[in-house]
């Protein structure tokens, strides 16, 4: 049973500023040793509520990044670096995985909480086109997501990866599982702008039964576990997918969701901590049909939509923002277990009365964070910032927003200090 829903907010905020001595200790800083500063900052909660895993990428992540452990009042626990990092992931026993740029392909390894490996193993990009693989924690294992095209891989897995694929890593570093969902068509695009076949992945993330959700963007048409899903947009508008996979590489259901007249973007994904709902963030200027239906474009290019997550049944979307430009994006996507759902959106601009602009010296990037009711997407806050939010998390007390900024932007009650990425919480009304 969950918490009963509360108020929104307590004035009370946590805000630091990563890359600056005078917030947290010179450790957690996001410059290299050429004092360089890096365009994304995640945020993670781990396994016990009780630590966070922010790390900044670099562009394309080829240089050397900082993976930092805060604690829930924003101590530093602990950092890393890791050269050409792409991803990190937390699993269980404090440890955390990482994906990083390597000779050849990619590294995947597994770090204790002092940043020493326990393991790495590499993952080659074949000599065709390959995704850049996408990790995720699952208790003491950590899956690996990606797409080989037009030719299988060996990944060290019990038979090669090929088409859209999933990998299962336990704690030793020794690949267990390897399931292929789809098999890519041959010839896609990776341009938005070039009409034929187009794939994108995003997610993924794991239920607490084990079942992963994968989600992104296609064209003309796409078989996964033997349900073809058809782009609405046909050959040069791309459409949405969502996806859930069982803990045996079963496909539980495979949805598409798109517009005939625009094309539509994916942005994160995330199960509440019950396992019961999935929700999906991104963007359209079209209407969106979500299980038959049309879904109205006013109210913004934003949308957030609830998923039944056994069968994937739409039960409600909702839109924000305003219809500005195509290509901002959702940039973090967060359910906290107490009847929220938590989204920030990048190049975000919105007006109205139920909207809270902060003002501040912060440059011309601006986004938005909006809490929604998990029951009916119903907004509870809605927020504009001048500072770039690219992840969000959240715990039934606080939610979470990292990103970066310039300038001297309002995020809580004052200012922040000079820097450059931040991570602030935000505490619910007690």
């Amino acid at each position: 049973m969950r918490p009963s829903k509360r108020p929104l907010f307590a004035s009370s905020l946590t805000a630091l500023v990563l890359g600056s001595a005078a917030a947290i200790s010179a450790g957690c800083s996001a410059g290299d040793a050429n004092g360089r500063v890096y365009s994304h900052v995640d945020v993670r909660v781990g396994d016990r509520f009780d630590d966070l895993i922010p790390h900044a990428g670099g562009f394309l992540g080829r240089a050397k990044t900082i993976v930092s452990r805060l604690d829930a009042k924003g101590n530093d626990l602990g950092y890393f670096s890791v050269d050409g990092l792409l991803d990190a992931a937390p699993v269980s026993s404090g440890d955390v995985v990482t994906l990083a740029f390597a000779s050849g392909g990619y590294e995947l390894a597994r770090h204790d909480s002092s940043g020493t490996k326990r393991w790495a193993v590499g993952l080659p990009l074949g000599s065709r086109q390959t995704t850049i693989p996408q990790i995720t924690g699952d208790g003491d294992d950590t899956l690996v997501v990606g797409a080989a095209f037009e030719q299988s891989l060996e990944i060290g897995c019990p038979k090669p990866a090929w088409g859209l694929y999933v990998s299962r890593w336990d704690a030793r570093g020794k690949c267990t599982d390897m399931w292929s969902l789809a098999e890519m068509p041959k010839g896609l695009s990776f341009g938005y702008y070039n009409a034929g076949d187009y794939f994108r992945l995003a997610g993924p993330v794991v239920a607490p039964d084990g079942a992963l959700a994968l989600a992104g963007e296609f064209r003309r048409s796409l078989s996964l576990g033997g349900t073809t899903l058809t782009a609405a947009g046909g050959y040069e508008d791309t459409d949405l997918f969502v996806t859930v996979v069982e803990r045996d590489g079963r496909v539980r259901f495979a949805h598409a969701a798109g517009s005939t007249s625009s094309t539509d973007e994916i942005g994160e994904l995330a199960f509440d901590p019950s396992g019961s709902s999935l929700f999906l963030g991104g963007a359209s200027f079209g209407d969106l049909t979500f299980g038959g239906k049309a879904e109205p474009t006013t109210g913004g290019d934003f949308f957030v939509a609830s998923f039944d997550a056994s069968s994937g049944s739409k039960r409600w979307a909702r839109r924000f923002g305003e219809r500005v430009e195509l290509g901002d994006r959702v940039s973090g996507l967060a359910s906290d277990g107490a009847g929220h759902v938590v989204v920030s959106a990048l190049g975000c601009t919105a007006s109205g009365p139920d909207v809270e602009i902060v003002r501040g010296d912060g440059g011309v990037t601006t986004s938005c964070v909006c809490v929604l009711d998990d029951d009916t997407g119903v907004p509870r806050l809605r927020r504009q910032m001048n500072v770039s939010a690219t992840a969000v998390a959240a715990t039934p007390e606080s939610f979470w927003v990292s990103g970066t900024y310039s300038g001297r932007p309002v995020i809580g009650a004052t200012p922040v200090p000079s820097g450059s990425e931040f991570v602030a919480r935000f505490d619910y009304a007690r």
